[in-house]
């Protein structure tokens, strides 16, 4: 026999008063583009995480879309800089590195001749006895 309102079914009483008082996909989606977790607007509305994402998960997910979005535009006017400030060379530099694959490069270009002959298993054995560590350190072959 199916229950009805008013019969002592925890289970009902506790959705009804969170479909009752949720609020809107507009209001999920600002708190998550300032950065309030899932957690957060869980703990706030009183309900559990995954009562949250049933309900909210598309405006969850495009919330987070907008802060991710101002915040790498504020990174690019930070990085590049604008008429009243200077651009921020270690932020440039991170972002070519995230964005545009680049890397730092080391060169090693010997000032001797006779170190270029020089084979890898004689350069390790060089540095240990040079650094007077002896750790492992493994061939680069």
């Amino acid at each position: 026999m199916p229950r009805k309102k008013g019969d002592g079914n925890p289970d009902w009483i506790a959705r009804k008063k969170v479909t009752d008082t949720l609020p809107t996909d507009t209001v999920i989606a600002e708190l998550a583009s300032k950065g309030v977790t899932q957690q957060e607007m869980a703990d706030f509305l009183q309900i559990d995480r995954r009562t949250l994402m049933t309900h909210f998960a598309e405006a969850i997910k495009q919330g987070q879309a907008d802060i991710k979005i101002k915040l790498r535009m504020k990174q690019l006017e930070v990085a590049l800089g604008d008429g009243e400030n200077k651009p921020n060379t270690q932020l440039l530099i991170h972002l070519g590195k995230h964005y545009l694959g680049q890397k730092d490069e080391i060169k090693f270009e010997p000032a001797d001749d006779h170190l270029k002959e020089i084979d890898t298993h004689d350069l390790i054995e060089l540095i240990k006895s040079k650094t007077g560590k002896q750790k492992q350190i493994k061939d680069l072959k």
